[in-house]
């Protein structure tokens, strides 16, 4: 069977997905750089690292208008973000 050449093969279609886990890479380094700040703010104030209202939040914004599926590993992806900067704001704070 011949490959259709509008049909992308194995070895371009992980090409891409290596783009995108760089660009994800990308996000994340800058992402925990403002967890980071967050957590100097929450430290000078005295305030708690769980905010469960700001997580509802992202969630919902993320998930807007997406189809069932894709809302459940959006919001499975980011309460797994969210438990990584929780953590990470942890260790900041000792």
């Amino acid at each position: 069977m011949s490959e259709n050449k509008d049909n992308l093969n194995l070895a371009e279609i992980r090409e891409k997905i290596d783009a995108a886990d760089e660009e994800l890479k990308k996000a994340f380094l800058r992402r925990m750089g403002l967890v980071k700040q967050v957590a100097e703010y929450k430290k000078a104030r005295g305030t708690a690292i769980i905010d469960a209202g700001r997580e509802r939040e992202i969630i919902e914004r993320v998930t807007c208008g997406e189809d069932g599926r894709t809302k459940k590993y959006l919001t499975e992806f980011f309460s797994a973000l969210f438990a990584i900067s929780k953590e990470f704001q942890k260790e900041e704070l000792q």
